[in-house]
């Protein structure tokens, strides 16, 4: 199987797990948060509680069992697919536009009484983890929910030292704030505890964002590895020329940081290059300043 081919069967792989993940967090959110009367967080959070209190002035619109927040939320999200289209990439855009569509098909055609469970506890839990986990492989797939995604994308492109993290942060505190103001506390802390459990099983899960340093030697021409680096997942490079002291011979040194994912593709693309090339790689490296993180 040739470079082109593996590629191919990366991207499949990727559409497919997307699908699959995107469909158990539909799946964990209807059956084991909003049956139960909880709220996710970010902007499907707000469509949650925009939709109820819809369904509250108006009784009659909606199938009693069907969630519509995932509809409101792809109506949301289209704008931010358009900036998302011109600021972040075609690729990106394409899995973005996948992803929201997959949740919220699935948000609307999964039953949220399609399992039956009575204790709260039991529903925050497996919520949780079934959700952190289905996101989780979404973005292994290096896919993404939208929303809250691209708007912290799109903050970082303009300032460089903004977290997602803190964004989300921030929707959510927003959001389960208007949780204990609209509805009540206790549904307002049951969500906050849902959220606490989805966030660190999807950070078990989810390393994208892990930084990684990653230096090359090779006594070949490096123009063609700065290259394809600079092309395929837009990384920029910084060289010198060494000599190794054991050969006495002349090798060209290459630096660049990466995300933890983009490491496999860059480490296949060398070995095919130059088999004899020497690769250091360090994991969870502290970046500052304009570095571009990535879903």
């Amino acid at each position: 199987m040739n470079f082109k081919q593996k590629q191919n069967m990366r991207f499949y792989r990727d559409i497919f797990l997307m699908c699959i993940g995107e469909i158990i967090v539909a799946f964990a959110l209807n059956v084991f948060v909003v049956n139960k009367g909880m709220y996710s967080g970010g902007v499907l959070g707000l469509c949650q509680i925009a939709v109820n209190l819809l369904k509250k002035a108006f009784p009659f619109l909606g199938a009693p069992h069907t969630n519509y927040a995932g509809v409101l939320s792809y109506i949301i999200n289209i704008p931010l697919f358009i900036q998302c289209y011109r600021k972040l990439g075609k690729s990106y855009f394409f899995r973005n536009i996948l992803c929201v569509t997959v949740q919220s098909v699935a948000l609307t055609l999964i039953p949220m009484n399609l399992v039956e469970i009575h204790d709260t506890l039991v529903s925050i839990i497996a919520g949780g983890i079934l959700g952190g986990i289905g996101a989780g492989i979404v973005f292994y797939a290096h896919g993404s929910g939208g929303g809250t995604d691209i708007i912290g994308l799109l903050w970082i492109q303009k300032n460089p030292n903004a977290s997602i993290g803190k964004m989300t942060v921030g929707t959510n505190v927003l959001v389960y704030g208007l949780c204990a103001i609209l509805f009540n506390i206790e549904t307002a802390i049951q969500s906050i505890f849902y959220s606490i459990i989805y966030s660190i099983l999807l950070d078990k899960i989810h390393s994208e964002n892990i930084a990684s340093e990653v230096l090359i030697f090779t006594k070949k021409n490096p123009t063609p590895i700065i290259k394809w680096t600079t092309k395929h997942i837009k990384r920029g490079m910084s060289t010198w020329n060494a000599i190794g002291e054991y050969t006495k011979e002349n090798t060209s040194v290459l630096f660049t940081i990466v995300s933890k994912y983009e490491i496999s593709e860059l480490e296949e693309f060398i070995n095919r290059y130059d088999e004899n090339a020497f690769i250091v790689k360090v994991h969870d490296v502290s970046v500052s300043g304009n570095f571009n993180k990535k879903m």
